[in-house]
Order: C-alpha cells, then structure tokens, then sequence
C-alpha cells in the first residue's frame, strides 16, 4: 500500500496512514513506535543519519516555498532487497493559498521496474533476432547478385574487365555487415 505522510510548515509530521507507520517502526527498529510517538517529527527523526533525511527535507522545503508539486524516485535497501520508490508531495494551502504543509504520498514501484526490464530484455532479443535476419537476407541477396555478375561475365567474357570491379564492391559491402559471400571461393 501507500505511504501516505502529511506534514506541517515546520517540517513536522501531523498524519501517518498505517503503511507509514510500518516504513519508520522498521526505520527505527522499533515496533512499538504510535501516530503520538511520531506526531511532529521530522525525517532527520525517522531516519537518523540517513542521506534520505536530508534529501526529504530539501524536497519538502521546496515544495512549500515554491508551492509547487514534485515528483521523485529513490533507492532504500529493505529486508526484500533494493526497492525503488517514487514519492509525490503536494503543497497544502490555507484558503489564503499560503502553503501550511504538504502531503507525501510513497509507492514501492520495484515490481513496475522489474517488469519493465523484462519487457526491455525481450525487446533486446527480438530486436537482435530481426538484426540477424535481416543480415541473413542481405548475404542471401548479394550471393544472387554475384552470382548472377558472374555468370554475366563467363557468358560475356567482354564483360569481366567491368564486372570484376562491381563484384569487388559487393563484396567490401557483404564485409560491413560481417559477412564475407565469397567464403573459399576465388574473386574474379
């Protein structure tokens, strides 16, 4: 579920729904933690000696100065493993609209990212396998095509001082894409 936090001006917590009691009980390492125990706290509290706290605070006061939303994602290390986690705060206002506060709303998106690089790792292979296939079809067409230069030049003979050059180039460019179609066969 949701992380849902509401602070006041000052910085201090006014509201935690259940989600964010559990995060700062596990934070703390302390089950026993209530909504008094926490009620105007801050993160430098939740999080002691924690980068995050700092990071949260920054964001916080920007928000309420700027009394605009932002939007952010960080990386906690949990018991589950890394989690990534985008959170959305949101200016409270007064009917003056001075903003008194913000709320804080956290969500563990892991699974999204997760799913995400699954679907970017199966795009990778279909996109290699297209790439392969594509590379197949262009050595499979340029063995045609020498194929059919040389066989224009053996019915023509005339014609090989102005083929052979044309062959040469066909083969330079069947080497671009690592492919060589004159494999232990002898250039004209």
């Amino acid at each position: 579920p949701d992380k849902i936090v509401m602070l006041n001006r000052n910085h201090g917590a006014v509201f935690f729904n259940s989600a964010s009691i559990k995060v700062i009980r596990d934070s703390l390492g302390r089950t026993d933690l209530t909504m008094d125990d926490l009620y105007g706290k801050n993160a430098a509290d939740f999080f002691p000696g924690s980068h995050l706290a700092d990071e949260f605070m920054q964001i916080d006061e920007q928000v309420m100065a700027t009394g605009l939303r932002a939007t952010h994602f960080h990386s906690v290390i949990s018991p589950e493993g890394p989690r990534t986690i985008y959170t959305s705060r949101i200016p409270l206002c007064d009917d003056a609209g001075q903003v008194t506060g913000l709320l804080s709303i956290s969500r563990d998106i892991t699974a999204l990212k997760q799913e995400e690089a699954l679907r970017q790792d199966a795009f990778n292979r279909q996109r290699d396998a297209l790439i392969r296939e594509i590379h197949h079809r262009i050595k499979n067409h340029l063995q045609v095509v020498i194929g059919m230069l040389r066989n224009a030049a053996m019915l023509r003979p005339e014609l090989l001082e102005s083929l052979s050059p044309v062959i040469r180039q066909i083969n330079s460019i069947s080497n671009v894409y690592g492919m060589n179609v004159f494999s232990g066969l002898k250039p004209i």
